[in-house]
């Protein structure tokens, strides 16, 4: 799970992760804040009073896009020789893609996922958000 506010005030996105990360686009450099290693529950939190994550603040004086996803997605199987996804074929479509629109960045994102999974079964739920702010 990750979660973003934005705070157009400060000119400022803050952003917290369980296990996923953010990865943004800025300046011309694609930049991936690690989501704590902490998962959001789990057997755990019955001994836990209190959970905490990791705030991190990333300025927005710039255009930025940010992109946000699920487990789901980068651990798909699929390829010639079914292997995961991984999170580094997706730091290269949001490379590749990153100066097209929102919308045209979604059809190369799911026509990727789907060639890459190919005739092998969807594992898990599959979460991308993408937004520009700036």
């Amino acid at each position: 799970m990750t979660i973003c506010v934005i705070d157009k005030k400060e000119k400022q996105v803050q952003f917290a992760g369980a296990k996923n990360p953010l990865f943004y686009w800025q300046n011309g450099q694609l930049n991936e804040i690690k989501g704590d290693k902490l998962p959001i529950g789990g057997h755990t939190m019955r001994w836990e009073t209190e959970r905490t994550f990791t705030k991190h603040i990333i300025s927005i004086e710039t255009e930025t896009i940010f992109y946000m996803f699920s487990d789901g997605y980068q651990d798909q199987f699929g390829g010639e020789i079914n292997k995961k996804f991984g999170r580094m074929r997706m730091r290269e479509l949001i490379k590749a893609h990153n100066d097209l629109p929102l919308e045209k960045q979604k059809e190369y994102f799911q026509t990727a996922f789907f060639e890459w999974k190919g005739k092998e079964e969807q594992i898990d739920d599959i979460l991308l958000v993408g937004f520009r702010v700036g």
